[in-house]
């Protein structure tokens, strides 16, 4: 396939990895990436050290929607405006040589810390006071507090900071991976659940509730939602 699809020839030096599941007791058990509550246990040690709203927008963006770090950190002010939705963000892919072949969709949360970002922190650091809707196109949304483009090594500095507090090793692009396990989870459970209901029809409400099946369109909320 071509670069632009965003693959790449494989790395014969790499090792297989292990952060999906573990070996204990001669079973597979997952590991903390398949954690429906990472998003929140990153929130929480973020929220105890005190970070920084922008890093937690884009700590929120990395697990709504399985971009790469160097995907959002791109993101300018432009390509929230180039998406009719106001949820959604065009972007870059790995390949796509800058060109905006994609986009993202966040949640109305993180959309309105995004814009009071925007409009208050990134303000304080910018060298114009502009609000979101006077900005240039071509203003990256993420800034250093120097006002020049965030990078991805100052982020992981502070990223190593919330997962320290939080007790773990794992680096941004980890995240990427909770996203697939997260909707590889969702369409397995939707499957069962759906099975579940041709066998029992009209019985499935009751059923459901009792076993704790885990299932939106069976009407049985999830515990834990992405940030």
């Amino acid at each position: 396939m071509p670069q632009a699809a965003g693959t790449e020839e494989p790395l014969t030096f790499r090792r297989q990895t292990d952060s999906y599941f573990k070996i204990i007791n001669d079973e597979w058990v997952p590991e903390i990436i398949g954690d429906w509550d990472l998003p929140y246990r990153i929130n929480h040690a973020g929220s105890l050290i005190n970070w920084r709203l922008r890093d937690e927008v884009i700590s929120r963006f990395m697990f709504e929607t399985g971009a790469r770090i160097s995907e959002i950190l791109e993101l300018t002010v432009g390509d929230y405006r180039k998406r009719s939705d106001i949820h959604e963000l065009a972007a870059i892919n790995k390949g796509s040589f800058k060109k905006r072949v994609k986009f993202f969709r966040i949640s109305p949360e993180t959309l309105k810390l995004l814009i009071r970002y925007v409009n208050t922190k990134r303000r304080q650091s910018a060298s114009t006071q502009a609000k979101f809707q006077d900005l240039p196109d071509s203003e990256p949304l993420f800034l250093s507090t120097r006002g020049t483009p965030y990078t991805y090594s100052a982020f992981y500095s502070n990223w190593t900071r919330v997962t320290k507090s939080a007790g773990i090793i794992l680096n941004p692009h980890k995240a990427r991976h909770w996203f697939v396990t997260s909707m590889l989870r969702g369409i397995y459970e939707n499957a069962i659940c759906r099975g579940i209901a041709l066998h029992y029809g009209p019985k499935i409400n009751s059923i459901l509730n009792n076993e704790h099946y885990l299932c939106i369109e069976c009407s049985v909320p999830r515990p834990v939602q992405l940030l």
